[in-house]
C-alpha cells in the first residue's frame, strides 16, 4: 500500500456498488477501503469516492469501517439517490454530497458499436438467481421458477420470429446459461444465440446488436443505456429501479423476486412499440449523464485538454503521477462483476 501510495497523489474509490459487506463481511472490502483511505490520509493524499454505489450493509463492524472510510474522504459523491438515501437512513453525514451519474457513462460508444444495431435482435440477460439453488431447496425452487420465466420469454421472443441472444454480466451467470439452453432443449426451440462474453469489451459488442434489452445485472442495464437502446430491467436491488427512473423508463421495471410473466410479456411488446420514441430520449439522457461526469472531473482535476486528459499544474508537474480521465474509465471497466 505505502509504495503504491508513495506513487500518487490521490487515491479514488470509483463507481460500482462498493460500499457494501454483501458477499465480503467485515473483514473483506469494508476493511480494505478503510485500510487505504486511512493511509492515503496519513501520507497527506486527496482521498475521492466518485459516484459510488451503496448495497446492503449487514454486520455493525463493516457499518463502521465504511462510515470511518467515508469520513477521511476529501470528496464524496454517489451515482443515485438510492446510494445516498441508504446512508442517510444509517445516519452517514451524506445529506449534502452530490450525486453524479455512474462512471460508465464516461465510456466512449465507438461508431462500429453504434452501427451494429440488427433488426429485429433482442438480448436477454440471465443472473445466477439464488445462488441456482445450492443453498436450500426454497432456493432452488425459486430459481426453477425463474428459468422457467426466462425461458418462456424467450420461446415466446422466438416465435415471433425475434433473434435472442442470452447475455451474462458475471461468470457466475454461464452455469445459468447451460440450465436455460437445457430448458430451451426440452422445448425443442428455434436456434438461438448463447456464447457466453469473456470481457466487458464483448458484453458491449453483444449489446450493441440489440434492439431491445431484458436484463438484471446492473451492469448489463447501465451499458445497454450508455448506447441508447431501450431496455427492460428485472431487478435483485434497487440500483436497477433508481437507473432505470432516473432514464424514464420506470414503467418497465420488475422485481426478480415477485417476477410477472404475463406483465413481462406484454412489457416487452410495449417496449418494442416505444422503442423508435425511447431511444433518442435515452442518448439524450446518457449525454446529459456523460457531462455531468466531465463537469466533476473537471472541478476535480481541471479542465480537458485537446487529447481529453483532465490536469491542472500538479497533474502537469508530476506527469504520470497524476490521475487522468483515462484512468477512471478503466476503473469503471472494472465494473463487469456488478
Amino acid at each position: 500500500m505505502v509504495q503504491t501510495l508513495r506513487a500518487a497523489d490521490t487515491l479514488v474509490m470509483t463507481g460500482t456498488g462498493m460500499i457494501t459487506d454483501w458477499g465480503e463481511g467485515p473483514l473483506g472490502l469494508p476493511l480494505s477501503m478503510w485500510q487505504w483511505c486511512a493511509l492515503a490520509t496519513a501520507m497527506r493524499r486527496r482521498v475521492l469516492f466518485l459516484s459510488v454505489g451503496v448495497e446492503q450493509i449487514v454486520h455493525p463492524v463493516a457499518r463502521e469501517l465504511l462510515r470511518r472510510a467515508l469520513l477521511l474522504a476529501d470528496y464524496r459523491s454517489f451515482r443515485d439517490e438510492h446510494s445516498r438515501a441508504q446512508l442517510m437512513a444509517a445516519n452517514f453525514p451524506v445529506a449534502h454530497d452530490p450525486i453524479v451519474p455512474d462512471l460508465a457513462f464516461g465510456l466512449p460508444v465507438p461508431e462500429s458499436l453504434r452501427a451494429a444495431r440488427k433488426p429485429g435482435t433482442v438480448a436477454v440477460g440471465v443472473f445466477s438467481h439464488r445462488s441456482r439453488g445450492v443453498n436450500d431447496a426454497g432456493d432452488l425452487a425459486e430459481y426453477r421458477a425463474y428459468v422457467e420465466k426466462i425461458g418462456t420469454l424467450v420461446l415466446h421472443l422466438l416465435s415471433r420470429k425475434k433473434r435472442v441472444r442470452l447475455v451474462i454480466g458475471d461468470t457466475s451467470d454461464i452455469a445459468v446459461v447451460e440450465d436455460l439452453k437445457a430448458w430451451l432443449g426440452a422445448k425443442q426451440s428455434a436456434p438461438f444465440e448463447s456464447e457466453p462474453a469473456q470481457s466487458v469489451d464483448q458484453v458491449l459488442a453483444q449489446l450493441a446488436e440489440a434492439e431491445l434489452v431484458v436484463a438484471t445485472r446492473f451492469h448489463n442495464v447501465l451499458l445497454a443505456l450508455r448506447m441508447g437502446i431501450p431496455v427492460l430491467s428485472i431487478a435483485y436491488e434497487g440500483k436497477n429501479d433508481a437507473l432505470m427512473k432516473a432514464m424514464g423508463l420506470g414503467a418497465y421495471c420488475q422485481s426478480i423476486e415477485n417476477l410477472e410473466l404475463p406483465r413481462l410479456l406484454d412489457q416487452v411488446q410495449r417496449l418494442e412499440a416505444e422503442a423508435p420514441q425511447l431511444g433518442p430520449r435515452i442518448e439524450k439522457q446518457a449525454e446529459l449523464f456523460r457531462m455531468q461526469l466531465d463537469a466533476q472531473y473537471a472541478a476535480l482535476f481541471g479542465p480537458p485538454t485537446a487529447g481529453g486528459v483532465h490536469q491542472d499544474e500538479s497533474v502537469r508537474q508530476r506527469g504520470e503521477r497524476g490521475l487522468i480521465r483515462a484512468g477512471l474509465e478503466l476503473s469503471a471497466r472494472r465494473s463487469f462483476n456488478g
